[in-house]
This record gives C-alpha cells, sequence and structure tokens, in this order.
C-alpha cells in the first residue's frame, strides 16, 4: 500500500521561504503599530451583514510575511515606493544643500 499523498500543497519555492527578495526595513515599517503610513488588514466577509459593517478585520501576527506571501508584485511595488520616498527624504537638498538629489526640488531663495 502507497503512502497518502499529503494534503499540505506548498507553493512558495525555497528562496521565497528563506525571505530572498523581501526588503527588511520595509518589513520592520509594516511591523511597526505606530506607523500608520502602510497598513496590512486582513478581511473577512461576516455571514449574513450587508453593507459598509460587513467585514470582520482580523489581527495579523506577521503583516509584512502576509503582505510578502500574499501578492509578492505587489509587495515588491510597495517596497520600491517605500525605498523611493525615505531616500527622497534622506536625499532632500532643501535641508542638506551638499546633496545633489535632483528628487527634490531646490527653491531658488
Amino acid at each position: 500500500m502507497s503512502a497518502p499523498k499529503s494534503s499540505f500543497d506548498h507553493e512558495a519555492s525555497l528562496d521565497e521561504l528563506a525571505g530572498i527578495g523581501r526588503n527588511r526595513r520595509f518589513d520592520e515599517a509594516l511591523e511597526d503599530e505606530d506607523f500608520e503610513d502602510i497598513e496590512v488588514v486582513c478581511r473577512k466577509v461576516k455571514t449574513g451583514v450587508t453593507g459598509p459593517d460587513r467585514y470582520e478585520e482580523i489581527p495579523l501576527a506577521k503583516p509584512a510575511r502576509a503582505f510578502y506571501f500574499g501578492d509578492k508584485a505587489l509587495y515588491q511595488d510597495e517596497a520600491l515606493r517605500f525605498s523611493t520616498a525615505e531616500k527622497a527624504r534622506i536625499l532632500n537638498i532643501n535641508e542638506y544643500r551638499n546633496n545633489l538629489s535632483t528628487a527634490v526640488p531646490v527653491d531658488s531663495r
């Protein structure tokens, strides 16, 4: 008799499980409860309820992990947007005139 087939259907590659391709600083921002710019929310439809309050929000233990495995392309887009905004803030030439970033226009005064 052959062994029963496992019901665990894994779709993630070994690289994904190891976290290759994840953005550590972006993950820290997602995990930070005080950082309100980005929030990962899991919603479940309440049975028998209609209207705007038909969803129940379920707290996530690891929002960054859920986001990464839930929609990897969106995760990468948002991580890139986060990194670009962070670099623009750091390279702001209005505050630091010696930086040569073109991300923020210089005030001509």
